[in-house]
């Protein structure tokens, strides 16, 4: 009965053991594998023509004066990355922003979400039901210097590695997470004209 009993003790040991391994490994690998599904794509055309797209919807949203896309006008952005939902149909974004003015404390992330029709066309959602994150300069310790796209993807990166958009399972992007943003797709379309409706008024 002692030996039973000691064989028990030792498998709960070493079953503790590896779900503390596999929530260490977890932690500290997420940002990668989520690096990796993201720029593995980089190159692909479909990649290439979504980014190429944002450019012309985000000039369009600034000549029809869009309030909320003002900013692009004057701030530098870059597109960090899109992932993917399984048909490609539907996707996560994530634009990068650095504020021009040097005497502004915040540069940000936004999170949008897009689709792509059966003709092909693509559409962004830049509305409410994404979040965008803002990152503070003074964090920097450098007199309220810029961030860099680099150090912008990074924390931006971590932030959507702790939200569950992989899946743990196979390491790969989650489907659901992607799908979840689009579930609610009345919301999301008032969401999208009142967005397109706020305009910024003639001076």
């Amino acid at each position: 009965m002692i030996r039973h009993h000691m064989k028990i003790k030792k498998l709960v040991y070493y079953f503790g053991f590896v779900i503390l391994l596999w929530f260490f490994i977890l932690f500290f690998t997420r940002e990668t594998i989520l690096d990796y599904q993201i720029d593995r794509i980089k190159n692909e055309a479909i990649y290439l023509r979504i980014d190429s797209a944002l450019n012309d919807t985000l000039s369009n949203w600034i000549s029809a004066k869009v309030r909320l896309a003002q900013p692009y006008k004057k701030n530098k952005w870059l597109l960090d990355g899109i992932v993917f939902n399984e048909d490609k149909k539907r996707f996560i974004g994530c634009l990068l922003s650095i504020d021009s003015d040097a005497s502004v404390r915040l540069d940000m992330a936004q999170v949008f979400g897009g689709e792509i029709d059966k003709k092909q066309n693509i559409t962004f959602y830049f509305s409410g039901i994404f979040p965008t994150v803002y990152f503070d300069r003074d964090v920097l310790k450098t007199n309220g210097k810029q961030y860099s796209f680099d150090q912008l993807s990074k924390l931006a990166r971590r932030e959507l590695s702790r939200g569950g958009i992989l899946n743990y399972c196979n390491w790969k992007v989650n489907n659901d997470y992607v799908n979840g943003w689009f579930e609610n797709e009345a919301e999301l379309k008032k969401r999208y004209r009142e967005f397109l409706n706020d305009k910024e008024e003639d001076l």
